[in-house]
C-alpha cells in the first residue's frame, strides 16, 4: 500500500487557525472572568491537594508534617488571590496550546530499516560508557544527597519556626488586652 504525504495547509487555512485559535483563547478567558467562583474552587482544590502531597513528600515525620501542613492552610488565603491572577492571565493560552495539539494530528515519525553486511554481532546495542568514573560518581551522589539533607533541614527548621511565629501572633492577637489603668495602691487599710 503506498502511503501518501500530509498536505502542507494553506496560507488562507494558516490565518484561519490562527483566528479561531484567538477567538478560542478570548472564550476562555471569558469564561474565566465570568466563573471566577468555580475557578476559586478549582484552585481551593488543587491547593489542599498540592499542600497534602508536598507535606508528605518532603516532610514524612509526624512532628515535621502537621505544622507543615497548618502553616500551608494558614498562608492560603494570601495564595488564593495570587493563584487566581496567574490562572486567569495564563491558563487559556495554556489550554489552547493543549487543545491545538490534541487537534493538530500530526502524522508518525517515519521509520526507515537500514540493511548493511555488517555482522550479526555488530548489530546488538553496547553498554554505554559512563560519563564518569564510579569512584567519582559515589562521590557525586553522596555530595547531592548531602545537599539534599541540608535543604530538608532547613526546610523543616523555616517551617517550624514560620509555625511558631505565626502561632504565638495568633496566642497574642486572641489574648484580652493588657489594662493600662493604675494598680491599686497597697497599704493599710482605714
Amino acid at each position: 500500500m503506498l502511503a501518501m504525504a500530509p498536505r502542507s495547509k494553506t496560507p488562507d487555512e494558516e490565518r484561519r487557525e490562527a483566528e479561531q485559535l484567538r477567538d478560542l483563547q478570548l472564550l476562555l478567558e471569558n469564561l474565566f472572568q465570568r466563573e471566577e467562583a468555580t475557578a476559586r474552587l478549582v484552585l481551593s482544590h488543587l491547593y489542599d491537594m498540592g499542600v497534602i502531597n508536598l507535606a508528605n513528600g518532603k516532610a514524612p515525620h509526624p512532628w515535621a508534617n502537621r505544622p507543615l501542613k497548618n502553616t500551608a492552610k494558614l498562608v492560603k488565603p494570601l495564595v488564593q488571590p495570587l493563584a487566581l491572577r496567574w490562572f486567569q492571565q495564563n491558563c487559556p493560552k495554556l489550554i489552547v496550546n493543549w487543545l491545538q495539539e490534541q487537534v493538530a494530528f500530526a502524522p508518525p515519525a517515519a521509520t526507515t530499516v537500514e540493511v548493511s553486511a555488517a555482522p550479526v554481532s555488530g548489530l546488538l546495542p553496547s553498554a554505554p560508557a559512563p560519563a564518569l568514573p564510579p569512584a567519582q560518581m559515589a562521590a557525586e551522589m553522596e555530595r547531592l544527597r548531602q545537599q539534599v539533607a541540608r535543604f530538608r533541614r532547613l526546610a523543616v527548621g523555616l517551617a517550624l519556626a514560620l509555625t511558631v511565629a505565626i502561632g504565638g501572633g495568633l496566642w497574642a492577637l486572641g489574648r484580652p488586652p493588657i489594662s493600662t489603668a493604675p494598680l491599686p495602691a497597697r497599704g493599710l487599710n482605714p
